[in-house]
């Protein structure tokens, strides 16, 4: 072949591939751009606390003289919500709502449930475990459960894959310490209920793994009879009331370190508060009421969110919230999908981040204590 003929069928082939050559690096060029403008963003974990009866007035950021350093610091890092409100003034109506999103007449759930009863939240309800989980996050229920004691009806059952905890409150005989669908003691030491919670929490929290959590957190207390365990009693001076609740604020210390030293301690959305208000120790604040009862002291609860870089610091949100609200919200910061059920609550996002006044919501719906399987909780 002719060194001229070679010479052109080199140039006619750099012709053909230089086009293709210069759209696939374009379009390389073009995904890295792009990698590097719209980075995925990473799901935060979320930690959901809630305690027994703790009242409106227990913590020292709402008023109150208990000692309760951790908590009043964990307002200082977040918002304070000074309008916030139970679904229902009795326990396991109360917990179906939050962790649906909808009034537990919708779920069937009375006020509180007995051992062995024959009613529990409907097996159709989705709750935000259900949620997360369909979004790749590893879903924990430690503490109290009190939405079903029977199988079919625990925490992994509704879209937990581990539970470690008591099946209802603390006061009902005999209470059963569990893990997933086993009992590990028939009747467990009540007086040790909130270091052993604290210490399941921290060994998920100390885990290693690329899927985000979500971690329900029940305390059993400030539940009558209050219990605070060895290491806490008498160390309050106001009782077994203020032990049970300065203990759990040590846990939620503990819980925040743990988060600290794993490097979560800046993406976890952490939210803390109660399940309605006090029943015959505790303060309902400048409320008038108590848990059972439809007046504000019966459903006005503390509730704290702290999320750094998106919620603000040391707010206090004067927005009229309820725990109806904490899944369409949850759901919106997490990109959680939406339930099949129609919900009852709203996203209030634009409260807690912007201190925007909500637009008028419908008007929120409170039932009394009524019948026997709603006088304990």
């Amino acid at each position: 072949m002719s060194n001229n003929r070679r010479d052109f069928l080199k140039s006619l082939t750099a012709s053909i591939l230089a086009p293709a050559v210069s759209v696939e690096a374009e379009a390389s060029a073009s995904q890295r751009l792009h990698s590097t403008a719209t980075p995925q963003r990473k799901q935060p974990n979320v930690l959901l606390m809630i305690c027994d009866d703790l009242g409106y007035g227990d913590l020292g950021s709402y008023g109150s003289k208990l000692p309760t350093p951790t908590l009043d610091h964990l307002a200082e890092e977040g918002v304070r919500c000074a309008r916030h409100n139970a679904a229902h003034p009795i326990c396991s109506a109360s917990r179906a709502a939050l962790l649906t999103g909808r009034y537990a007449a919708r779920s069937h759930t009375p006020g509180a449930l007995f051992p062995h009863a024959k009613v529990a939240m409907a097996r159709e309800e989705q709750t935000l475990a259900n949620l997360f989980k369909a979004k790749g996050y590893r879903t924990h229920a430690i503490g109290k459960w009190h939405l079903g004691d029977e199988a079919g009806y625990l925490p992994t059952d509704r879209g937990f894959d581990s539970f470690y905890g008591v099946p209802y409150s603390d006061d009902m005989q005999p209470l059963p310490l569990m893990r997933n669908g086993d009992t590990l003691e028939s009747d467990t030491d009540r007086d040790e209920l909130t270091p052993r919670y604290t210490e399941e929490a921290l060994k998920l929290l100390t885990q290693r793994a690329s899927e985000p959590f979500f971690l329900y957190l029940a305390y059993s207390y400030p539940h009558d009879p209050a219990r605070g365990s060895k290491a806490f009693r008498g160390r309050s001076a106001f009782g077994a009331y203020g032990d049970a609740v300065e203990e759990i604020d040590w846990s939620v210390g503990r819980l925040m370190d743990a988060l600290k030293r794993g490097g979560q301690h800046d993406d976890t959305i952490v939210l803390f508060t109660s399940d309605h208000g006090p029943w015959f120790q505790g303060s309902p604040g400048n409320t008038r009421g108590r848990k059972g009862s439809t007046f504000e002291g019966g459903v006005r609860v503390p509730f704290l969110v702290r999320w750094p870089k998106h919620v603000p610091a040391g707010v206090t949100c004067e927005a009229w919230t309820s725990h109806l609200d904490v899944l369409p919200t949850l759901a919106k910061w997490c990109s959680l999908d939406t339930p099949r059920l129609p919900i009852d609550g709203s996203d209030v996002s634009a409260a807690f981040l912007h201190q925007k006044t909500m637009e008028e919501r419908s008007v929120l719906y409170f039932s009394p204590a009524g019948g026997r399987e709603m006088v304990h909780g």
